[in-house]
Formats: structure tokens, sequence, C-alpha cells
């Protein structure tokens, strides 16, 4: 019996490990786009608390990315501003829900204060 207990709390360890999201956020600090959605990033990550997040500071990191760039489960690459904002949350939490989470924009389609809406 506590065979089968302890291999039934790896199966369901492992299946939440496997299944996971996660987001690699790759700025640079200097990037004006990238300072124009910080807010937001940090916003999103509060709301996503499940979602694992790694930050990429690409100057000390040395790396070539464009910046701001956000890549899910290493399968779904946003990049941009305008680009992030809008279909990050939707893609964390499945493009397929009516009530996604977007954000709001002016007629420039620059993000306002209130970057949640539904």
């Amino acid at each position: 019996m506590k065979i089968l207990i302890t291999a039934l709390i790896s199966v369901i360890l492992l299946t939440n490990i496997v299944s996971a999201v996660c987001v690699d956020y790759y700025f640079n600090p200097q990037c004006s786009h990238c300072q124009q959605i910080a807010p937001f990033i940090v916003q999103v990550k509060a709301f996503f608390t499940d979602v694992k997040w790694t930050d990429h500071n690409v100057v000390e990191e040395q790396m070539s990315v464009g910046t701001p760039t956000a890549v899910i489960n290493k399968q779904i690459t946003l990049v941009g501003s305008a680009d992030i904002p809008r279909w990050l949350p939707c893609e964390l939490q499945e493009m397929s829900t009516p009530n996604c989470v977007t954000y709001s924009a002016d007629e420039k389609n620059r993000p306002t204060e209130s970057w949640f809406v539904r």
C-alpha cells in the first residue's frame, strides 16, 4: 500500500512539473520598449502565479536577442511592446477562453494605465 501511494504521488508531481507553463522573458534595461511594458510584466507575473518566469537581461548575459521578447514553453514567441501585452495573457490562459485578459490601448496603440481589461 505504501509503495502504491508513493508511486501515485510521484506521478502527480511529475505531471505537474511537465505541465508547468514557463516563460523566458528577454529584456534590455536601456530599451525604451522594455521600460514601457515593465509595469505590465510585473502585473502579469503577479496575476499568473503558477507560471515559472525566467528573466534574461540580454546585456548582462551577452545575448543577441531582440527585446522585449517573451517565449512561452519554448514554443510561442512574442516580440515587442505591443504584441507582448496584447497576447501574453491570452496565451497563458489559453486563447480559447472567451473572457481572456488583455490590455487596453489608446488610439495610437499605446498601453494605457489600466493594463488588464475583460
